[in-house]
C-alpha cells in the first residue's frame, strides 16, 4: 500500500531529524491504516520513549543553566 509507505518514509524523516512527536504522530497513522501489524505499536512506542529522554535532557540542562548562573546570562544578552 502506498500510504503505509509514505508515512513509513516521514517517520523515518522525522526521526533522523529528531522530532519524535512528528515521528509518534507517522506511527499513530501507520496503526490506523494496518492495526495487525505489531511493529509499528513497538516504533510508537521507541518514538514516545526518544520524546521522555529528549523532555529529561532538555529539562536537566535547564536546571543546570539555572543554578550555575548561565540561564541568567542567556536571559539578560536577549534583552541588551
Amino acid at each position: 500500500m502506498q500510504a503505509i509507505a509514505r508515512h513509513r518514509q516521514l517517520a523515518a524523516d522525522y526521526r533522523r531529524a529528531g522530532d519524535y512527536a512528528a515521528e509518534a504522530a507517522q506511527w499513530q497513522i501507520l496503526m490506523l491504516l494496518a492495526p495487525n501489524e505489531p511493529s509499528f505499536a513497538r516504533e510508537l512506542a521507541t518514538a514516545r520513549s526518544a520524546i521522555a529522554a529528549t523532555a529529561r535532557e532538555q529539562t536537566q540542562a535547564g536546571t543546570t543553566a539555572l543554578y550555575d548562573g548561565t540561564l541568567q546570562m542567556v536571559l539578560v544578552d536577549a534583552n541588551r
